[in-house]
C-alpha cells in the first residue's frame, strides 16, 4: 500500500490542492494528484487535511425574500385571498395553452422533441382549457430516451435463438467476400485468416480484461471500471467481440458481476451504437433472458448458446481459420477449465493448424510461439495427470525452447522495439509457468526420491523465474501474480525451500514498494529475470 503522506509533502501541494478545491471534486482532485504528481492520499485523509488548513466550500444562501417571485410581497397572507375561477373570461390570470388545435393526436406537444416523434395509434381527445397538461403516457407519447427493452412473447428458447443468429451474423462481417445471399452451409472458406488473427489479441482486449475479471475476480468486476471498458470495446467495435462477451457469461457464476455486466452492456451499446446495430439487439434479448429466467436457467441457455455456436464459427470461418481455433476455444472454455472435458474435434483442429503454423510460417518464430502457446494452454486445461506428465510436458518443453530462444533473438537484436522484447519476454514467463506445472507432474510419478526432488526442484525454478518474467512486463496484473506466488510458496512450503521463499518475499516487497507504477506498466520494472536461480 503507498504510504501515508509526510506533513512537508502535504505543504508542498497545498497551493495546487487549494486552488484545485474551489473549482473541482475531491475525487477530481485525488485523482489529478496523484497521476500528475505522484501525490497518493485517501478522500479522508484530504478531508482531514482539509479541516487543519480551515477550509471549505461554503455556498451563499439567498434571501428568503429575494427567492420568492415578483408578485408575491412578504408578509402577504395567501390563505385570505379569495380563489379565483381561471376559466372564466374576466379572470385576470390566462388559461394555460399547453396544446394546439392543429396538433395530431399522439404526437409529442414540445417542439423539441419532434425529431423523436412517436406517433400513437390511439386518439387522445383534445384537453379541455384550464386543466393542467397530460403525462407524455396519456397523450400517447413516450420518451426518445424510453427503450422497451423486452420483446412480447419471446421464450427463452426463442431468445436463445435469435442470440445465436445475431452473434454469427456480427461475426461474418469479419470475413469480407462472402455474399450475404449465400448460406454459410454452401461456402467452405479456406484461408487461415493470418491477418485477423495477428491483431485479435490487441483488438479484444477490452472485452479480455472484462472476461478477466469476471471469471477469475468477479467482485473486481463488479466494482472497478466495467463501465469504461464496456464503453473502449463498443467504440472499437470487433465482430468477434459476442463470442468473447457470451463467453464470460458462460464461465463466470457470479449473480452480481452477470447482472451488472449485462445491464451495462445494454445501457452502454444504446448510447454508443445505432439503435439497429446487431449488439444492441444481442445486449437486450442477453438481458432479457437473465431477467425471465431463474440464474441456474440462464447458464444452462448460455452452455447451449455456445455450444450452438461452435458450429456456426466453423462454418463461417472454415476449419483452415486460426482465429476460428481462438474463438472455438473461447467458447469452449468453460468445459476445458471446470469441467474438465476435452473436445477431440477441436483438440485436433487446433494441432492441424499448429503444424500447419510451423510449416508455412517457419521464418516467424513470434507467430510460431504465440500460437503453440494457445494450443498448449488447453492441452493442459484438458489433460489428465498422466497425460500431464508425459505427451503434454514433451508439447511443453517445446514451446519452452522456442519462447527461450525467441527472447534471447529479441533481447540481442539491435532494432528490437521495447514492446517487443516485452511480448517475448511475456510469453517466455508463460512457458516457464506451464512446463514447471508439467514437470511437478512428472515427479509425482517418479518412485526415485533423489529423481523427485531433482525434478521438483527445476519446477520452482521454472515458476520463479515465470513470476519474474511476469511482473516485469506491461500486461502484469496482480491477480496472476498472487495466483503464482501462492503456488510457489506451497511447493517451497512442501519442499523447505527457504531460499526460494526468500526470493518471492523479496519480489513482493519491491511491487508493494512500487508506489509510481504508471497506468498499465510492470509490476516491478526494476526486475531481473531469476534465470541463474
Amino acid at each position: 500500500m503507498p504510504k501515508q503522506p509526510t506533513a512537508e509533502q502535504w505543504e508542498r501541494h497545498r497551493p495546487l490542492i487549494t486552488k484545485l478545491y474551489t473549482t473541482k471534486t475531491l475525487k477530481h482532485i485525488k485523482d489529478e494528484l496523484y497521476n500528475r504528481h505522484g501525490f497518493y492520499a485517501t478522500e479522508r485523509m484530504y478531508k482531514g487535511r482539509f479541516k487543519t488548513w480551515g477550509i471549505g466550500k461554503n455556498k451563499k444562501r439567498k434571501p428568503f425574500e429575494a427567492s420568492l417571485p415578483g408578485d408575491i410581497v412578504p408578509g402577504l397572507n395567501l390563505a385570505a385571498a379569495p380563489p379565483r375561477d381561471i376559466s372564466s373570461s374576466t379572470s385576470p390570470i390566462q388559461p394555460p395553452t399547453y396544446f394546439s388545435p392543429a396538433l395530431t393526436p399522439g404526437a409529442s406537444p414540445h417542439d423539441g422533441h419532434r425529431v423523436f416523434d412517436t406517433r400513437s395509434t390511439t386518439y387522445v381527445d383534445t384537453p379541455r382549457s384550464g386543466t393542467l397538461p397530460p403525462t407524455p403516457a396519456t397523450y400517447g407519447y413516450s420518451s426518445p430516451f424510453e427503450v422497451n427493452l423486452k420483446e412480447v412473447g419471446m421464450t427463452p428458447d426463442m431468445l436463445c435463438k435469435e442470440i445465436v443468429t445475431l452473434a454469427t451474423l456480427i461475426l461474418s462481417k469479419l470475413v469480407p467476400g462472402r455474399s450475404p445471399t449465400v448460406a454459410w452451409d454452401d461456402c467452405t472458406p479456406t484461408d487461415d485468416h493470418l491477418a485477423i488473427y495477428r491483431t485479435l489479441q490487441k483488438e479484444l482486449k477490452h472485452e479480455s480484461h472484462l472476461r478477466g475479471c469476471l471469471v477469475n475476480n468477479p467482485s473486481v468486476a463488479v466494482k472497478s471500471q466495467m463501465n469504461d471498458h464496456v464503453n473502449e470495446l463498443l467504440k472499437s467495435f470487433h465482430p468477434a467481440v459476442p463470442i468473447g462477451i457470451l463467453s464470460s457469461f458462460n464461465q463466470s457464476s457470479d449473480t452480481v458481476a452477470i447482472h451488472e455486466l449485462a445491464r451495462c452492456l445494454v445501457k452502454s451499446s444504446m448510447i454508443i451504437l445505432p439503435r439497429d446495430h446487431e449488439f444492441f439487439q444481442l445486449a437486450r434479448r442477453v438481458l432479457q433472458l437473465l431477467t425471465d429466467t431463474l440464474f441456474s436457467d440462464f447458464k444452462a441457455h448460455m452452455e447451449r448458446i455456445c455450444d450452438d455456436l461452435q458450429a456456426n464459427v466453423l462454418k463461417v470461418l472454415g476449419r483452415w481459420s486460426l482465429v476460428m481455433i481462438y474463438l472455438t476455444f473461447l467458447l469452449n472454455a468453460k468445459k476445458a477449465k471446470i469441467e474438465q472435458q476435452k473436445d477431440p474435434k477441436i483438440l485436433n483442429m487446433a494441432l492441424e493448424r499448429y503444424t500447419h503454423v510451423q510449416c508455412s510460417y517457419s521464418d516467424d518464430p513470434k507467430l510460431i510461439v504465440q500460437f503453440g502457446h494457445f494450443i498448449l494452454g488447453y492441452c493442459v486445461l484438458v489433460a489428465s495427470e498422466a497425460e500431464l506428465a508425459t505427451s503434454v510436458r514433451d508439447m511443453a518443453e517445446q514451446c519452452y525452447d522456442r519462447a527461450e530462444a525467441y527472447l534471447l533473438e529479441r533481447e540481442s537484436s539491435p532494432n528490437s522495439r521495447y514492446a517487443d522484447i516485452q511480448d517475448a519476454k511475456s510469453h517466455f514467463g508463460k512457458a516457464c509457468a506451464v512446463l514447471a506445472d508439467c514437470r511437478y507432474a512428472q515427479a509425482a510419478q517418479q518412485a526415485d526420491k533423489m529423481l523427485r526432488d531433482e525434478i521438483h526442484d527445476s519446477s520452482r525454478r521454472l515458476l520463479l523465474m515465470s513470476i519474474g518474467c511476469h511482473v516485469d512486463t506491461d500486461m502484469a496484473t496482480m491477480a496472476q501474480f498472487e495466483r503464482q506466488k501462492k503456488k510457489l510458496e506451497g511447493w517451497c512450503r512442501d519442499a523447505e525451500d527457504l531460499e526460494r521463499q526468500k526470493q518471492l518475499d523479496c519480489i513482493r516487497d519491491l511491487i508493494l514498494g512500487n508506489e509510481q507504477r504508471p497506468k498499465d506498466g510492470p509490476l516491478l520494472p526494476r526486475l531481473k529475470v531469476l534465470a541463474g536461480n
